[in-house]
């Protein structure tokens, strides 16, 4: 799990989600937009979000949310400085499997250059 002071808080989605740039995976869309001035950190923030559309059971949406978490904290020291990357779970026919989830966030922070 990632510390509290590297996730987004929620008052900045409305935010995220107005100014951000997006980017497609099968399973994932990363939000990326710069922090600016709002925060005085330039320490890149990161978030997980599945809707209920996704995933039925709580337990399922924690599941993911830690997974990718735990992807994210493997990549911190190599990221960029200066980005909220808000990553948003699409509906699937499959489950993605930690490995398949674990590329994606990896292709993601590429092709958007935060890593």
């Amino acid at each position: 799990m990632l510390p509290k002071n590297k996730r987004i808080p929620k008052q900045y989605f409305p935010y995220i989600l107005k100014n951000a740039k997006r980017y497609n995976s099968e399973h994932l869309i990363l939000y990326i937009c710069p922090i600016d001035s709002i925060i005085k950190s330039k320490q890149s923030r990161f978030s997980f979000s599945l809707s209920k559309k996704v995933s039925p059971l709580a337990s399922d949406r924690n599941k993911y949310r830690r997974r990718g978490y735990s992807v994210v904290s493997k990549y911190l020291k190599q990221t960029k400085g200066g980005f909220f990357c808000f990553f948003s779970f699409k509906k699937s026919k499959t489950k993605p499997t930690f490995d398949v989830l674990h590329g994606e966030i990896k292709e993601l922070l590429e092709t958007s250059s935060v890593l």
